[in-house]
């Protein structure tokens, strides 16, 4: 079942700490791309077993604070094609959407907890631990398995 979060639970998340289900990037420039592919593959394999979604605040930065990040249909489209760009197997269950949010516009990644984990991108598992993104251990694969 997709569980689709309304404005309100997504201010909430927004306003609450990086944690185990939200991740915030102010920009998609250097790293990020690659960042928010590891945070996609990490709530994809739900390791804590929350059964909800993890959601990325595109355009908020690590202090919840916005960055102005002009929300275009480029920037949707290089979200959305993270899904199925060959670098995460399975492609995860993901929405991309712009999202007008504590009266700022932000791209909103939400990502299903996956049903046939593992997920790997480019080849390695990602987690959630707390605020980051970590490689899965070995325990933690077992698990996802």
């Amino acid at each position: 079942m997709q569980i689709r979060y309304s404005d309100a639970e997504l201010e909430a998340l927004l306003a609450d700490d990086e944690s185990e289900l939200v991740e915030r990037k102010g920009s998609m420039s250097g790293d990020a791309p690659n960042a928010i592919r590891e945070a996609i593959c990490a709530f994809a394999n739900d390791i804590h077993n929350h059964r909800r979604p993890g959601v990325i605040f595109v355009g908020i930065d690590d202090q919840g604070t916005p960055t102005n990040l002009p929300i275009t249909d480029q920037l949707l489209l290089q979200l959305a094609n993270m899904k199925s760009d060959g670098n995460t197997v399975p492609p995860p269950s993901m929405s991309v959407e712009k999202r007008h949010l504590a009266g700022t516009d932000v791209a909103v990644v939400t990502v299903q907890p996956s049903d046939a984990p593992p997920v790997r991108t480019r080849g390695r598992i990602w987690t959630r631990v707390g605020s980051r993104r970590t490689l899965a251990s070995a325990q933690d694969e077992r698990i996802l398995n």
